[in-house]
């Protein structure tokens, strides 16, 4: 299909794409690096960073089971975000996985008390943890929708 300048519609790609696939792709690196460090961390370097000795117990001691689902949340949207960056289509499909397991965590923290014990500021970066993978998800649908993804 031809637009008024002779184009294959969906052949150009926005520059705004480039740059929120740009933040999506720093936003997902910090998030592997997060996950990395939160996965080696001990007690002592958690009290390192801020935490008081029971809310780094309460984070050192989080089941397998919920590192497991934060593993899944983050690499996925990291590949997400490449794939949004090589404009594949499987960037949509990915970032919703990627938002689901963000939501699963989010709960899993919730029913374990990881959210009433590391205090308000957790909550405020897992809600917007949360908000940002859902933007990903909506977003990269519509890139598909659009046809900027192939």
């Amino acid at each position: 299909m031809k637009n008024n300048q002779n184009k294959t519609v969906g052949e150009t790609t926005p520059t705004s794409f480039w740059v929120i696939v740009g933040l999506f792709l720093i936003w997902n690196i910090l998030g592997a690096f997060h996950y990395l460090t939160s996965v080696n961390a001990t007690v002592e370097s958690l009290v390192a960073q801020g935490m008081t000795i029971k809310q780094a117990e309460i984070f050192h001691n989080t089941p397998s089971y919920h590192y497991a689902v934060f593993a899944l949340g983050v690499w996925s949207g990291l590949l997400g975000a490449v794939l949004l960056l090589l404009r594949k289509a499987w960037a949509a499909p990915v970032f919703l996985f990627s938002a689901v397991m963000v939501i699963v965590a989010f709960v899993l923290d919730a029913v374990s008390g990881n959210l009433s014990a590391l205090g308000s500021s957790y909550l405020g970066i897992m809600t917007f943890t949360t908000m940002l993978a859902l933007f990903e998800a909506w977003y990269s649908r519509r890139m598909k929708v659009h046809r900027i993804l192939r």
